[in-house]
């Protein structure tokens, strides 16, 4: 498995659900790799795999670094290829570290609920008709598991991720920065009353719906609440600073222009003739190698089906008159 009951995949798809940016480049890169479908000569293939598991199938590839799909046969001969969730398959492996066919569990955490089923690896040759499934991965030096392209990113991600949630936090409590409250009055209670009153004191106090103004009257001294600030220096441009710098290292991880981005600094620019050379920069150094290390997966199963299929990805219409516009 990829780290404990799959833990990899979860943190791949961490970074993809956290970061705002890791997910807005994976999300265009997937829609230019797919363009509009999956086709052989001209003619859509929807019959044998449907839009949505070539949709799911890329956005595995993307986030992950590989996809697993199931082929399942009929009539001596593949029937229909379905997408299966990465993180839900594992690898079986010979006594030379080969593998010679996967496993499938809904949730590994749950094996005892979700047994595990084995699935033989895709071989044309099939008598019968057994359903096999096949992961697709992308070219690695890592002998089982390939890391997605934007691994070098993975921290900046996360990074982003933690900012969001920093943001969250500032909010929910108001902008309330860090605070040692002390009261003196609770001689002779026990540690269970202090823990209760400690609670209702920072609820009442804190979080967005915390009273602003308190107005403390003590009859003695000794009662008194101490409030103590502890605010980190220069947290804004801090913040602002990592922001920006995660930003651009997740930019460059996903070769991905800023240009291209909505809502980056320059992605809402007018000149169309810097777009159109970006496009056709991202379609050489990461569009076009995707696609061909998806269709080379693929193609064996589709010529088990009928050798005249001949799979490419359909550009959008514009992307092809930007890229024959820029030749």
């Amino acid at each position: 498995m990829n780290g404990t009951n799959n833990e990899n995949y979860k943190m791949y798809a961490d970074a993809y659900d956290d970061s705002v940016t890791n997910s807005a480049c994976i999300n265009d890169i997937v829609n230019l790799i797919i363009g509009e479908g999956l086709f052989s000569n001209g003619k859509s293939v929807s019959d044998v795999i449907s839009d949505q598991d070539v949709r799911l199938m890329v956005q595995d590839y993307k986030t992950q670094g590989q996809c697993a799909i199931e082929i399942v046969w009929y009539g001596g001969k593949p029937a229909k290829i379905f997408h299966l969730p990465i993180d839900t398959t594992a690898l079986n492996l010979d006594e030379r570290m080969k593998v010679n066919g996967y496993w499938y569990s809904y949730d590994w955490c749950k094996k005892w609920k979700y047994t595990p089923q084995f699935r033989a690896k895709f071989d044309k040759d099939n008598p019968d008709n057994d359903t096999q499934m096949l992961i697709i991965k992308r070219p690695s030096n890592e002998p089982l598991f390939s890391k997605p392209d934007w691994f070098p990113a993975l921290r900046w991600a996360q990074d982003e991720g933690l900012m969001a949630q920093h943001s969250y936090t500032d909010i929910s409590t108001g902008f309330t920065g860090q605070k040692v409250i002390n009261w003196v009055g609770g001689k002779g209670l026990t540690d269970t009353e202090k823990d209760i009153l400690a609670t209702k004191i920072r609820d009442k106090f804190s979080g967005v719906k915390g009273q602003r103004v308190t107005v403390s009257i003590n009859a003695t001294p000794e009662n008194a609440i101490v409030v103590d600030n502890i605010d980190p220096p220069n947290v804004n441009a801090t913040y602002v600073n990592y922001t920006e710098e995660a930003e651009r290292k997740i930019l460059i991880a996903h070769s991905y222009p800023s240009i291209l981005l909505a809502g980056s600094k320059t992605g809402f620019s007018s000149n169309a003739d810097e777009i159109a050379v970006a496009t056709k920069s991202v379609f050489r150094r990461v569009i076009n190698p995707s696609r061909e290390v998806l269709l080379a997966g693929l193609a064996p199963i589709f010529k088990a089906i009928d050798p005249l299929y001949n799979l490419d990805f359909k550009d959008f219409t514009e992307e092809k008159l930007d890229n024959n516009s820029n030749e």
